[in-house]
């Protein structure tokens, strides 16, 4: 015996149908919307897609690169009584930049 095809009911089909022409004119109205209500909207997503991963190297980096650096500002910073700037450039900003600025500030 083979076995019998499976049968869409008509009601099933014409949904997804209409659900497949509804959809682009839907998200075209969601985009204009979204393009009238906040100006900013493509800035934010490149912020988030692009500009913050971007931030990541650097924080990954510093270790590798700042440690020289690190080394030889640290006891000058001492003497003088000073914060390390070094620890400031290639830790703290950085990881501000990354993940404590708000979205859309460049």
């Amino acid at each position: 015996m083979s076995p019998r095809p499976l049968r869409v009911p008509r009601i099933l089909a014409a949904a997804v149908l209409a659900a497949g022409l509804a959809g682009p004119a839907s998200a075209q109205q969601t985009l204009e919307y979204a393009e009238r209500s906040s100006p900013g909207v493509w800035n934010q997503i490149v912020d988030v897609a692009i500009v913050r991963p971007l931030g990541l190297a650097p924080i990954l980096m510093a270790p590798a690169a700042c440690s020289a650096w690190l080394v030889l500002s640290a006891p000058v910073s001492w003497l003088r009584g000073e914060s390390i700037p070094a620890v400031q450039i290639c830790f703290v900003d950085p990881v501000e930049y990354t993940f404590r600025r708000p979205l859309d500030e460049f």
